[in-house]
Order: C-alpha cells, then structure tokens, then sequence
C-alpha cells in the first residue's frame, strides 16, 4: 500500500469540481476531503483499498488463529479440533481470495 498522503485536506465543494484529478491523484496515494481542514473522507486507489483488506484479512486469521493455539492450551480445544478449526479459516481464506480475484 502506498503510504503518501497528500498533507492538504481539499473543501468538498472543490473536490466536487474537481474529481477526475483528485481520482488520478488517488492512484499515487491517499487524498484527504473534508471541511475547515479536517479530513472527512480519504480517497484511496483500488489497489490501496484492497490491500487495506488484505491486511485487515490477516489480522483477523491471526487472531482466530491466536484464540484457537490459547485455547488449546488451555484445554478448551484438543488437537484435531484445532487442526478442523485452522483448516475451516484456510478454506475461508481461499474463498476470500477466489471472490476478490473473480473466481
């Protein structure tokens, strides 16, 4: 994900004016709208937008997967329930990228 963001927060009445640059301007980083200087709204590329997902995607594996190795050792979950629990977020992982693919 591009990290630059434009220091300027553009009124919304200019970035009404002036959309198709501030699309352009989207594509090499984050573009701030809002009022009195105030960020309201980002407007991000696609590409950033879906990498946002995806990282939002491996923090949420991460954490079932985390909840699912506590509670095994905690004695909530025995092994070959934490072996079904880990290969269900694998499926649902791969679907996730099969539908964000068009698959």
């Amino acid at each position: 994900m591009n990290d630059k963001a434009n220091d300027r927060v553009f009124g919304i009445d200019e970035a009404a004016r002036h959309l198709s640059g501030l699309v352009k301007a989207a594509c090499e980083g984050p573009v701030r709208i809002g009022d009195d200087g105030k960020a309201a709204v980002y407007l991000v590329s696609k590409h950033d937008f879906d990498a946002m997902l995806d990282h939002v995607e491996e923090i949420t594996d991460a954490l079932w997967l985390a909840r699912a190795e506590l509670a095994e050792q905690g004695g909530y979950v025995e092994g070959d329930a934490l072996a079904l629990i880990v290969g269900r977020l694998e499926e649902i992982e791969n679907a996730a990228v099969d539908a964000q693919q068009g698959g």
